[in-house]
């Protein structure tokens, strides 16, 4: 595996024309938008997230582990898949992240609505 190019503003932000600095996504900040941002419900001692929005093939051949916690429970997710339904998997994904180069005004936030109603995280 070859080394991945660098995107300008770490694919998380748009330049500024005028001064060169970047214009970070609401969820990430630092000079080239490469810090994930502290979400302020989130328990202390947890870090912002810093890593791709959408699987890809290649963000599958760099993930080793993926892991989700809610109160009492933890899911490892990438930890029980063979190497052989990674390969699958990753056939079946576009070869690259194509919602890290977009930039938008506004985002959603996309799961179950129950379980964000329930950790107030829903409207």
């Amino acid at each position: 595996v070859g080394e991945i190019p660098r995107l300008p503003c770490s694919g998380r932000g748009a330049p500024v024309l005028s001064n060169g600095s970047c214009a970070c996504a609401a969820l990430y900040s630092g000079s080239v938008c490469d810090v994930g941002r502290l979400v302020a419900a989130w328990p202390s001692g947890r870090s912002g997230y810093n890593g791709p929005i959408a699987l890809s093939a290649d963000s599958l051949a760099r993930m080793h582990s993926l892991r989700a916690q809610t109160p009492g429970k933890e899911l490892r997710i990438m930890d029980t898949l063979s190497p052989q339904l990674r390969e699958q998997l990753a056939r079946m994904l576009p070869p690259a992240d194509a919602i890290s180069a977009a930039q938008y005004d506004s985002c959603a936030l996309v799961g179950s609505s129950g379980v964000l109603l329930r950790r107030r995280a829903g409207a």
